[in-house]
């Protein structure tokens, strides 16, 4: 009975969204959707290349990105936290104040991921050990992995909080195509470095790219027109209000 209710509920011509609101939903939504399947798409390949040196250092790599979450689960909550602020000033017409926010917000996460990248570096090793059972090859490999990225937390800072701030504005294309390029740049990057570092190689390969999307979003954001149009009441449904939000 109840799962009738919910599907005449939802099939209610009152309660389906038109399809101007469906097509703009699309728009924000596939560019980010399309974002994580590259992303995606190109670990797979790096693993590949990765597995192609050493097995072991697939374990590694495991070990890091299990360590690396703590970073990455921060970053993720301050890039939400900059589209739901970015999005909530931009429905109440502030575009400056939408700016001033995502420039707060970019400062205050590198602040909390400066002492992180520190931690990280300084206690890489005993993390390592702990995760990889006392396999002293994929120890040392993580901790290789942990230092490298460790140096770039800041910047991965920037880029999730811009991504975020992008997101809010309904500018989701920019961030997308910065993620696929810099995504993507890894593998030759890897390439070239794989005969001069070994496995560092790659590692070194994903801590760099992530220099190249930083920058391209914070740019984007800058430069991007991201007032919401005086006539289009679709954008303006989408994004929050302080009243709606409060």
């Amino acid at each position: 009975k109840h799962h009738i209710f919910i599907l005449k509920y939802l099939f209610h011509s009152k309660n389906l969204p038109s399809f101007s609101s469906i097509i703009k939903i699309a728009q924000i939504g596939a560019p980010i959707a399309s974002s994580g399947f590259f992303f995606s798409l190109i670990y797979i390949v790096l693993g590949r290349l990765i597995s192609a040196i050493d097995p072991i250092f697939l374990a590694a790599l495991g070990i890091g990105h299990r360590i690396e979450a703590l970073a990455y689960s921060a970053c993720e909550g301050y890039a939400i936290g900059a589209a739901t602020c970015v999005g909530i000033w931009l429905g109440a017409d502030e575009e400056q104040k939408a700016r001033h926010t995502a420039t707060t917000a970019a400062r205050i996460a590198i602040a909390t991921l400066l002492p992180v990248s520190i931690l990280t570096l300084l206690f890489a090793p005993f993390a390592a050990s702990f995760f990889s059972s006392g396999d002293i090859h994929v120890a040392t490999a993580a901790t290789n992995y942990l230092r490298i990225v460790a140096l770039v937390f800041p910047v991965m800072a920037i880029d999730s909080v811009y991504e975020g701030s992008l997101t809010g504005a309904q500018r989701t294309l920019p961030a997308l195509v910065a993620t696929v390029i810099g995504s993507f740049l890894r593998i030759p990057l890897a390439l070239c470095l794989i005969p001069y570092f070994g496995v560092n190689g790659v590692w070194i390969a994903i801590a760099a790219t992530t220099l190249f999307k930083a920058p391209a979003k914070y740019f984007a954001f800058r430069t991007a027109d991201i007032r919401l149009s005086s006539s289009g009441t679709t954008r303006r449904s989408l994004a929050l209000s302080p009243s709606s939000a409060g």
